[in-house]
């Protein structure tokens, strides 16, 4: 199934191919695609792996604070461009991506704090949204 969203010119184009959990809610800062965030109050914020807190990920290009953002809590999401939330623009296939310390993806998991494995690529643009979460 496409999912197509309002204020096209802010979306980069994405289809999700099976059942997906989205969330609505305001930016409290400025967020891109495909970072992991937190609700706290009425806002999303950037996650971070130290706290272990986390809602989904932002699947918006980019907004700013007040901004309407909309958030994948589970799903398989599409992305021609990974850039924002990784180091490449491509992901890499059957790799799982974990948060970060510094809020991006990557196949390698910190060792400090929270071990936070947000999901699975199964080609490289497509990433299956999954949480888990341990202590490291």
């Amino acid at each position: 199934m496409s999912i197509f969203f309002e204020g096209a010119d802010q979306m980069a184009p994405r289809q999700l191919y099976q059942a997906a959990t989205i969330v609505k809610g305001m930016a409290g800062q400025g967020i891109e695609f495909g970072r992991v965030v937190f609700l706290n109050g009425d806002s999303f914020y950037l996650a971070s792996p130290v706290d272990g807190l986390f809602t989904g990920v932002a699947i918006l290009r980019s907004v700013t604070a007040g901004q309407q953002l909309q958030v994948m809590t589970i799903g398989v999401l599409e992305s021609p461009d990974w850039s924002t939330c990784t180091d490449n623009m491509l992901l890499q296939s059957g790799k799982s991506y974990y948060l970060r310390q510094d809020g991006k993806l990557s196949i390698i998991p910190d060792s400090d704090g929270y071990v936070v494995r947000v999901g699975r690529a199964s080609s490289q643009t497509v990433l299956t949204v999954t949480f888990d979460l341990k202590v490291a």
